[in-house]
């Protein structure tokens, strides 16, 4: 598969559509994160949700962990970042998906409130919560290369990627057409997809 030419630096919005588990084990797709930092090959994300209310605005801006980013500092919808879930993508593998897309980028004043949003959480030894994200689709397929027994051929393997990468469109138009019904549940979900 060949690299894409998407530029990626800190404050910068991706857009994830591949399936992952959150920190506590939730399946979640189509993510919207923002690179706060990037540290030898991995990129550091934050994740990104939508206000579904003014009450609800209030209610999570309380959360002293939560950073406001509003459609004036250059986001599509008023928002936050939640500053104490860290995520650690491999830029190899935002490199080798076509489901993983820079989306645009925080402004820079915004970005360095951010940056001291973080630090004060810091200072206050506030917790936070890590964890690498693991395609499952991509452990499938790398567990079926690296089999000993195995007698697929490099043209075999080709096959099954792309096989794989059709399935994937296949299961975002059909988690587009499912996304009406989820929508009751996203108050409750850690993450929600509040580009929509």
């Amino acid at each position: 598969m060949a690299k894409k030419d998407n530029y990626i630096a800190n404050a910068s919005i991706i857009h994830i559509g591949l399936s992952f588990k959150s920190y506590d084990g939730k399946k979640l797709n189509n993510r919207f994160m923002c690179v706060f930092s990037i540290e030898n090959n991995d990129l550091i994300l934050m994740p990104m949700s939508s206000f579904h209310s003014e009450e609800a605005k209030k209610q999570k801006l309380r959360i002293s962990a939560n950073f406001e980013y509003l459609k004036i500092h250059g986001n599509t919808r008023d928002g936050y970042i939640k500053c104490d879930q860290l995520y650690y993508l491999n830029k190899e593998e935002f490199n080798n998906f076509d489901e993983l897309q820079a989306y645009r980028r925080m402004n820079e004043k915004h970005f360095e409130k951010l940056q001291n949003h973080v630090k004060n959480l810091q200072k206050n030894h506030i917790k936070f919560l890590k964890k690498r994200i693991v395609f499952e689709d991509l452990f499938v397929f790398n567990e079926k290369e690296q089999c000993s027994d195995s007698i697929l051929t490099k043209e075999k393997l080709l096959i099954m990627q792309k096989n794989m990468q059709k399935i994937r469109k296949y299961e975002k138009a059909l988690k587009k057409s499912q996304q009406v019904a989820q929508e009751l549940d996203e108050d409750n979900n850690e993450f929600d997809d509040y580009e929509r």
